[in-house]
């Protein structure tokens, strides 16, 4: 199976040379590009793998490969790595280094770094982590962190570790983390036919009730890593339930820091915005689009909107500026100022003409009653589909935000979401400042007022010369 079948959204490029591929690997994020999915697919012979790519000596690009198959002529980069996967296999490295110690000087296991293994059937790849004894080819014990990729994706590279070294890898694990707070290990043996896990250990976030947070257990042996017997001090590499905690919230902590970037003012609008414009597109016949022209859309719509809005706030301001709340006259000129009221005569050419021009009203209103305009709200769940069993007292649905919202309260109201974007303006409080002013205003007040009594204190405390001093002596003095 290629890469290309375990990682459908991943952009394709023909090999063009090493400059080529640096832009890719260095540049801006191509547009192609899923969110949230690091990986590129390079289309690249052997001979000029081997040639090109492989005598290079860019560090980026060593740093971003994952691995190369011959059959396929695929070279596979993870040009953009993700925070919890970065974090998820540093975390696990820390916890092998304080089991394993210093190294012992008679047969020293020391990390591979992103040494590239070279399988029997001339497939490369590399490990997120491994660790290998000194005279060996192969490491011992190798660590595959999964975020953001198919599980096909991790069943690949989980059968080039048991297959493709002539069993020289011991012990592979894979740190699989997903995105609703669970994060699982588990040891993979070569079955009859295919991959089977033998160990696992698995944490949950928020366990339902009844259930425990932790479920498992992970013992490694320390023949399969040392390949030798134990030592009267050596114990097996135990992967306990502190150890998968401390992993887990350093994972989690990082998981968090994405989301709250993510879901700031901005990156929230954006993301409020996508459903609607994905309901539009398919209530026109778009049963499917690439993600970079669903977000160049998305860009458009919004910048349009924000033009709406500030120019609606522009004629409120000048023609009520007591309240400048927009109203409907005022949202009117707004939709002229942005070209959504066509055709439209100029207002000498309405003076001119002696009536008000209303074939640009009428076509909006026409859409906005017509069956284009019904499509997408029978698409967006406002108005039933033909079948649909309806009930006659509530005929219009809701909006998926509203059916989301409650959906993640447990009471079902709005006083969750109340000074929110997304719920009503709650009632605004004093600020309250303890062991000082009761409030901003009287604070602002307070600081206003020792200021000016320091200037008055600086004026005062200039003093005059003596008064039966001449002119020229004060001037002197």
């Amino acid at each position: 199976m290629s890469y290309a079948d375990v990682l459908p959204s991943a952009p394709r490029y023909e090999f063009k040379g090493i400059q080529h591929m640096l832009q890719l690997v260095e540049g801006p994020e191509p547009d192609d590009m899923d969110p949230g999915d690091p990986y590129v697919i390079f289309t690249i012979d052997e001979r000029t793998f081997l040639d090109c790519y492989a005598t290079s000596d860019e560090r980026s690009l060593r740093k971003a490969f994952e691995a190369y198959d011959p059959s396929t002529n695929e070279l596979l980069m993870n040009i953009m790595e993700s925070g919890p996967h970065a974090v998820g296999g540093s975390a696990f490295t820390r916890l092998f280094v304080l089991w394993s110690g210093r190294p012992n000087p008679n047969d020293p296991l020391v990390g591979t770094g992103k040494t590239v293994f070279q399988g029997t059937s001339n497939m490369k790849k590399s490990a997120d982590c491994s660790w290998t004894l000194d005279h060996r080819e192969w490491p011992t014990i190798v660590v595959e962190v999964v975020y953001s990729e198919t599980p096909a994706k991790m069943m690949k590279d989980v059968r080039f570790w048991l297959t493709e070294c002539s069993g020289q890898v011991s012990i592979l694990l894979t740190i699989n983390i997903h995105k609703r707070g669970r994060i699982s290990i588990e040891q993979w043996k070569m079955g009859a036919r295919a991959p089977v896990p033998v160990q696992k250990l698995e944490i949950t976030r928020n366990p339902a009730l009844k259930c425990e947070k932790i479920q498992g257990r992970m013992r490694l042996s320390y023949e399969d890593i040392y390949l030798r017997p134990k030592g009267p001090n050596d114990t097996d590499f135990i992967i306990s339930h502190e150890d998968l905690e401390l992993l887990a919230d350093q994972v989690w902590g990082q998981q968090d820091d994405e989301d709250e970037a993510i879901m700031s003012g901005p990156n929230l609008h954006n993301a409020l915005l996508r459903p609607p414009i994905i309901q539009i597109l398919r209530a026109q016949g778009f049963h499917s689009t690439r993600p970079s022209v669903l977000e160049s859309i998305q860009d458009l719509t919004g910048r349009y909107l924000i033009i709406l809005a500030s120019s609606a706030a522009e004629h409120a301001a000048n023609s009520h500026p007591s309240d400048p709340v927009p109203d409907l006259e005022d949202i009117y000129q707004a939709l002229q100022d942005a070209g959504a009221i066509r055709p439209q005569l100029r207002e000498w050419e309405e003076e001119w003409q002696g009536e008000e021009d209303m074939r640009g009203l009428d076509a909006f209103l026409g859409w906005i009653t017509g069956p284009a305009h019904r499509e997408i709200r029978r698409v967006a769940g406002f108005l039933p589909s033909e079948g649909d069993m309806v009930d006659p007292d509530a005929v219009e649905k809701e909006d998926y935000l509203t059916a989301l919202k409650k959906k993640h309260s447990k009471t079902g109201e709005e006083s969750r979401y109340a000074g929110t974007v997304l719920g009503k303006h709650a009632e605004e409080h004093p600020v309250v400042i303890e062991g000082g002013a009761p409030s901003i205003q009287d604070w602002g007040a307070q600081v206003r007022a020792r200021a000016l009594e320091a200037t008055d204190s600086d004026s005062s405390g200039v003093s005059s010369a003596p008064s039966h001093l001449s002119d020229d002596e004060a001037m002197g003095a």
